[in-house]
């Protein structure tokens, strides 16, 4: 068995490190050696700090509401009134388990979407590379990492190549770590051990190969995490726990007023208080928070199936505002499956020439990955010998725009480069004619082609990088092409959508002036050249001019990394922006913005730093999950808006028959029985609506609007004094013509139906409730079902017994039902219909 944990890596050599950890650099473990690691240290992932399970399912029955239910119930005990303590008790248990399994059910989603994004790593095992997900690594693993990758592990490097780590997450130092492979001095502190890679840091240029030495929780990101918890609460729930906070004040201050004037109305202490702790606990809707949870998981879950993984539940929150889209064209407005449309070769050269230049300039050493190289392969067709012997590839550097091979020839070194056509003709001899060929690179731009250039240079010397090819004076352009990538079908749609929902979209690309107007008019996103603006000029303009010029366009061509950081500050002066990126190089960018978006085919550096992951690269998805904030947000207004009024109804209700002199309309086991039946069955459902038709034609919420504008709480109120007057008017006539207990029988039958009603009415905020009746809305279906069921065990089963429930003739309580649904359904059809003539969005 491997004690891992003891050893300094650090201060061994490398063969050192094989040794003790039992591996081998060039063939690394056996599948048969690995199997038994995994049973010995377990998986390679990090088990954050938990709160027990005990403790997971007493929670639901904490809280100073339970609490007070609690006391309630002991004064039954206390008097005898054993079936309304034992109700009362009842009551919070099914509450709490209600509540404890919604959470469950949420904390499942959240826990299977988070292993939608878990990291692959190529690793070598019995003498082969393969993939595999990084929770199976074990000490001993020989991993291969690249520039973009995170770091599965920590690790002890064996060989690297330009090698520099960005460890900001582990010692807080922005500035990357270049690394070697020496051995150190064991008292090396773990931010100067440059030949270690540490979990959870990241590759952001080079490459390396090393052996892993600790997994899990026994790495040092590990030892962090393990003192870490994880309760992440959204912006949105911080203004719901305050204006909760600020209800229960207000909910105890009306309970001590009416627990006094019970008492000068002459009504028993004992009662007084049963009441007024059962009054309390129904009118502030605490279980709310939880609800929105629950449905903010269930949101995650269903952006997860339309391809968006969230990874910050914030993101929920500041994607219903965003109002600028800041996107890369390629692979999200586009396919990114390129194809060559034509050839050009330059004066003196032909077509079979150029082809062969371009098969020299193809990255061979990378397999073919990248969607050039795959266009250009798939041109020319069959490869052939050209004698010439590959001394390196150089990868394409996104600051220069190309990429490049060096040959060995006989006596010299055979150059060849690939890149935008406008960067590579900067190292041409300025007596080339390029008059033809800048024409045919007009052409192929206006068509909406990418212009790539194919150049040569012999040398005499071996170079190490094209950071210097200025140089080189002998540069000679053998030709050019364009290449196209087709736009997705669904891109235009959505683009328009976004315009519609008021979203500016802004589309970044590295391709050239003409190139990117052509695309940004087929997607209507710039309606001439005024709304192209060329970034290579940006030097050319102050801080000031650039702010206007980033306000009034909508397509920057020839985007380098450092324009893309430029821009974003810019758009975020006024505007609440969301960006797309995919490489190392956008992480500044992606996450500095509002909402980070990656893309899931891009490095895991720049997946780790965003706030949402397209699984599909789709511009399509960022309108879908843009849509859902929209819902999520209005749904939670709906919550609001049905728990408020109905809660507060109840309210007037029994403080109303207080002031007016009338006993009591329900009992306290009564106002708990109403609260179960309505608000735990229908309250999480108003949160899963599936949205109005017309939430995309409506601008964006600003970030500071309250929850509930005023026209909301105008309803609110109008709807509660709706219900209190409803009810104390139907119980008012039943106890002078039918007496006391069938008067609170029909008093709890109106205050019930009229909640129903309200929430019904509550799945449409503007909209007539009429047309929701065709909405498909499975989950409230069920919910409404469910608490008419045990409404009508309440009235017709033996439990209208424990709930001091008379019978009542059926044409009386239809009669109040009729009466309710009039009043509840004409009061909010008028005020709907009072905020479309205003036009009001919400």
């Amino acid at each position: 068995m491997l004690i891992y944990k003891r050893m300094h890596f650090y201060s061994l050599s490398v063969d050192e490190t094989a040794k003790s950890l039992k591996t081998n650099q060039k063939n690394g473990l056996s599948n048969n050696e690995v199997n038994e690691r995994l049973k010995t240290y377990g998986k390679n992932e990090l088990k954050i700090k938990e709160t027990p399970l005990l403790v997971r399912i007493l929670r639901p029955l904490g809280g100073i509401f339970n609490y007070i239910l609690y006391v309630a119930g002991l004064i039954s005990f206390w008097h005898q009134e054993y079936v309304d303590g034992i109700i009362i008790i009842v009551i919070v248990l099914i509450s709490a388990i209600i509540e404890w399994a919604q959470s469950r059910s949420a904390e499942k989603i959240l826990k299977s979407l988070k292993k939608q994004n878990s990291q692959q790593v190529v690793v070598k095992r019995d003498s082969k590379k393969v993939t595999i997900d990084a929770a199976d690594l074990v000490p001993g693993d020989v991993i291969y990492l690249t520039e973009g990758e995170k770091v599965p592990a920590d690790s002890r490097i064996i060989t690297q190549t330009d090698l520099r780590a960005d460890e900001s997450i582990l010692t807080g130092e922005s500035f990357p770590v270049k690394k070697q492979i020496k051995k150190l001095d064991l008292n090396t502190k773990v931010f100067m051990r440059s030949n270690m890679l540490y979990q959870g840091t990241f590759v952001v240029s080079g490459e390396a190969t090393a052996i892993v030495t600790a997994t899990g929780n026994n790495t040092e990101f590990g030892k962090i995490a393990a003192l870490s918890s994880n309760d992440e609460i959204s912006p949105t729930q911080v203004k719901i726990n305050d204006l909760i906070k600020k209800l229960i004040y207000a909910v105890f201050l009306i309970g001590i007023i009416a627990f006094f004037f019970s008492l000068f109305r002459g009504i028993d202490a004992y009662e007084s208080l049963r009441f007024v702790l059962a009054l309390i606990v129904s009118v502030v809707p605490e279980g709310l928070p939880v609800a929105i949870t629950i449905v903010l998981a269930f949101s995650i879950k269903k952006l997860a199936r339309h391809k968006a993984l969230v990874t910050n539940m914030r993101a929920l929150d500041s994607i219903g505002i965003v109002n600028v889209i800041a996107t890369d064209k390629t692979g999200t407005l586009t396919h990114n499956k390129l194809k060559v449309h034509d050839v050009f070769p330059f004066k003196g050269y032909t077509k079979t020439t150029l082809k062969n230049i371009i098969r020299l300039s193809l990255n061979i050493k990378q397999g073919f990955n990248d969607p050039m190289d795959i266009a250009l392969k798939d041109y020319i067709g069959t490869s052939n010998d050209n004698g010439y012997s590959l001394v390196k590839t150089f990868p394409f550097k996104q600051d220069l725009s190309l990429s490049g091979n060096l040959f060995k020839t006989k006596d010299s070194y055979l150059l060849v480069i690939k890149g935008a056509y406008r960067s590579l003709v900067e190292y041409l001899n300025s007596e080339a004619d390029l008059k033809d060929t800048n024409l045919k690179a007009h052409e192929y731009g206006v068509a909406g082609h990418k212009v790539i250039a194919f150049m040569t240079a012999k040398i005499d010397h071996e170079i190490t990088s094209l950071n210097n090819l200025k140089r080189i004076k002998n540069f000679e352009l053998i030709g050019i092409a364009g290449i196209s990538d087709s736009i997705r079908k669904e891109a235009k749609a959505a683009v328009n959508d976004a315009l519609s929902a008021k979203t500016k979209v802004v589309m970044i690309t590295g391709d050239q002036f003409d190139t990117a107007y052509a695309i940004g008019q087929q997607l209507n996103i710039a309606k001439s050249p005024s709304d192209v603006f060329d970034c290579s000029k940006m030097h050319d303009y102050s801080d000031q001019e650039l702010e206007e010029i980033v306000e009034n366009t909508t397509v920057f061509a020839r985007v380098l990394p450092e324009n893309k950081y430029k821009l974003l500050k810019l758009l975020k002066q006024k505007n609440i922006t969301a960006m797309t990126g995919d490489g190392v190089n956008d992480v500044p960018a992606i996450s500095n913005t509002h909402i980070g978006i990656a893309m899931g085919s891009g490095t895991q550096i720049a997946k780790d730093a965003s706030d949402i992951i397209l699984l599909d690269d789709n511009f399509q998805t960022i309108i879908n999950a843009l849509k859902e904030g929209r819902i999520i947000f209005s749904n939670i207004q709906k919550m609001f808006v049905y728990v408020l009024s109905t809660n507060i109804g109840e309210t007037i209700t029994l403080v109303g028959a207080l002031i007016i002199g009338l006993p009591l309309p329900l009992l306290p086991i009564q106002i708990l029985y109403t609260n179960l039946v309505t608000d735990t069955t229908l309250v999480i459902p108003l949160g899963l609506e599936p949205g109005d038709k017309q939430i995309m034609k409506n601008p964006p919420r600003k970030p500071n609007d309250p929850i509930l504008k005023s026209y909301l709480i105008a309803r609110i109120v109008i709807i509660a004094f709706a219900i209190g007057i409803t009810t104390l008017s139907v119980y008012s006539v039943a106890l002078i013509h039918l007496g006391q207990e069938k008067a609170m029988t029909l008093a709890f039958t109106s205050l019930v139906v009229m909640q129903w009603a309200k929430a019904f009415c509550s799945r449409e905020l503007l909209e007539s409730s009429f047309k929701q009746i065709f909405v498909k809305n499975i989950a409230f279906l069920i919910g409404l079902i469910s608490s008419i069921l045990m409404q009508v065990l309440a009235l017709y089963s033996p439990l209208s017994a424990y709930l001091k429930i008379s019978y009542v003739d059926f044409h009386l309580i239809l009669l109040v039902i009729i009466l309710d649904l009039i009043v509840i359904f004409t009061i909010t059809e008028i005020h709907k219909y009072i905020g479309r003539k205003r036009n009001l969005t919400l």
